[in-house]
């Protein structure tokens, strides 16, 4: 399974199917987001504000303060990406620049670059080698596919 089929499931049921095959899992709440947070497994599943389902995913390609890399197999086509020169390869020019933040008795954030994926943003956060460290993949908005109404909006 590939880490995107998670998008738009809803996060309770994805916990309570995992973790009963996992040996560390977590289910926290920050603010209005709810997270699932596999450590061991390199990666962890959002839920936005006001939503129910996953809209967020981080991965890391690195390992990382608790988490490990990672299985690549589950990243699909970016199984292959390690630097952001690969993530402009495989799906096209950043669409900004991402500078890193100094938080105070945190240290500083990483640096990186943000693209889109289809409806998928795309965060790539790097090392000062370069290295890819982590991404997170984000599809908040959403169009209802199933909906049967049209809206035109025509500038007069």
């Amino acid at each position: 399974m590939e880490i995107f089929e998670y998008f738009d499931k809803d996060l309770d049921s994805v916990f309570a199917s995992l973790k009963n095959n996992e040996d560390v899992i977590n289910y926290e709440k920050i603010d209005q987001d709810d997270f699932v947070i596999l450590p061991e497994k390199g990666f962890s599943l959002q839920s936005g504000p006001f939503l129910e389902t996953v809209s967020d995913i981080r991965v890391y390609l690195l390992a990382k303060e608790d988490f490990f890399p990672i299985d690549r197999e589950l990243l699909g086509d970016f199984k292959n990406v390690n630097t952001l020169a690969d993530l402009h390869s495989l799906i096209g020019p950043k669409i900004m620049d991402i500078k890193s933040v100094n938080i105070p008795g945190l240290g500083p954030t990483l640096p990186g670059a943000k693209y889109l994926w289809g409806d998928i943003s795309v965060s790539a956060y790097v090392n000062d080698g370069g290295e890819i460290v982590n991404m997170l993949f984000s599809r908040r908005c959403q169009t209802n596919s199933n909906s049967s109404q049209n809206t035109i909006i025509t500038k007069i």
